[in-house]
């Protein structure tokens, strides 16, 4: 997760805490990251696995939905195939 914020503290006031450490959440407050992937709008949601866009979601998502849970793990499934 890249965060555009200039620091942690603004990222924490967003999660309403500390974010939690599976995200490996990384700064990027130039967004060289965003433009390196071609983001033009936040927020937005690249998924890669092993270093390969698989998907992509641009807007607000509930990632908690079961839905949207479910919709990653099938993604990430048939990328392993």
């Amino acid at each position: 997760v890249f965060s555009h914020d200039e620091g942690m503290k603004e990222v924490r006031d967003i999660f309403e805490g500390e974010p939690d450490a599976a995200l490996n959440l990384r700064l990027d407050p130039g967004q060289a990251i965003g433009k390196s992937f071609g983001v033009e709008a936040l927020p937005a949601t690249i998924l890669t696995v092993r270093g390969r866009q698989i998907a992509r979601f641009a807007g607000v998502r509930d990632w908690n939905a079961r839905a949207m849970r479910d919709l990653l793990r099938k993604l990430i499934d048939e990328d392993r195939n």
